[in-house]
């Protein structure tokens, strides 16, 4: 299957920082944010006791960041469906550990490609252990056919990297829109409009596919996604779905990226036209739309 993916040029970059990584110092301190990174595939997994793992045809990137308690993540993969689980462990290459690090365990929709997000950890001790010995944790991502593991790596540390390159990598020419609550249209019956939450998109129509990467900031649990039809200060009807998640994404997601499917037609229009057509986020609380921004011809 073959994916384009939505990180400036810096997450080709960081796969090559896997091969030239730095040298732990024990002398840093996690009050400094330290990056690593991890280039996933199924040949690295290790047979578990009645537990499928390794998917053959997979690979994925991952990209961490660890300041103070907070560590972020990201993730793109390839050939790996709907992943449902993605955790660090503590174990060296060819031997399996447990999950030190949970970052979701929930099965992501099956549009997308890239995740990214953050998790507290309050355990220090763990932290300056990854820190300063990487290559004894592994990242491994998860999904319902390979519960054990579809495709893991052992972390290397790497130079600083965007962890929004992640989502963005690939894309040339875009729309982009600039999403807030304000924005939002009240309609009957729906409440609209989270006064918090604000994001941003990328959206690049290519024949009938249509790539679209997003990342929010103070929006819960996001149930779906959508491009409609409607100039500002309108509502409109859904012309392009992004994706459905019931009960809303995994808590710790706070970026995506991933493509789906339109008629030439539409995706034409959307691209000649941008403005009387606009990006939303929908959650529970918002099921009229938390945030919502009009495309426009840009980048992020």
């Amino acid at each position: 299957m073959n994916k384009r993916t939505l990180a400036l040029p810096g997450l080709a970059i960081a796969t090559a920082m896997i091969a030239t990584s730095v040298t732990p110092a024990s002398a840093q301190s996690i009050s400094t944010p330290m990056y690593f990174a991890a280039s996933l595939a199924g040949k690295n997994e290790v047979p578990a006791a009645g537990m499928k793992v390794g998917d053959g045809d997979g690979n994925a990137l991952a990209v961490f960041r660890i300041h103070g308690q907070r560590v972020d993540y990201a993730i793109r993969w390839q050939n790996v469906k709907a992943p449902s689980g993605f955790h660090i462990h503590r174990g060296a290459a060819g031997e399996n550990g447990p999950v030190t690090i949970p970052f979701f365990a929930k099965a992501l929709p099956g549009q997308l490609h890239a995740v990214k997000g953050s998790v507290i950890v309050r355990d220090q001790g763990l932290l300056g252990r990854i820190l300063n010995n990487p290559q004894n944790w592994y990242a491994n991502l998860h999904n319902a056919e390979f519960g054990g593991g579809a495709v893991r790596a052992q972390l290397h540390r790497v130079r600083p990297v965007a962890m929004e390159s992640v989502l963005a990598h690939g894309f040339g020419r875009t729309l982009t829109a600039r999403a807030d609550g304000r924005q939002e249209v009240q309609a009957p019956g729906t409440k609209a409009g989270d006064g918090n939450g604000h994001g941003e998109w990328l959206v690049q129509p290519e024949g009938r596919r249509v790539w679209f990467a997003a990342a929010w900031d103070k929006v819960s649990a996001p149930t779906a996604a959508h491009i409609h039809r409607a100039p500002k200060g309108k509502n409109g009807p859904v012309v392009v779905p992004f994706f459905e998640a019931k009960g809303g994404l995994p808590p710790s997601v706070t970026g995506l990226a991933g493509s789906t499917l339109t008629s030439k037609a539409v995706a034409s229009r959307i691209w000649n036209n941008p403005k009387n057509w606009y990006a939303n986020l929908h959650n529970a609380k918002f099921p009229g739309g938390a945030i919502r921004g009009q495309l426009y011809r840009g980048d992020w």
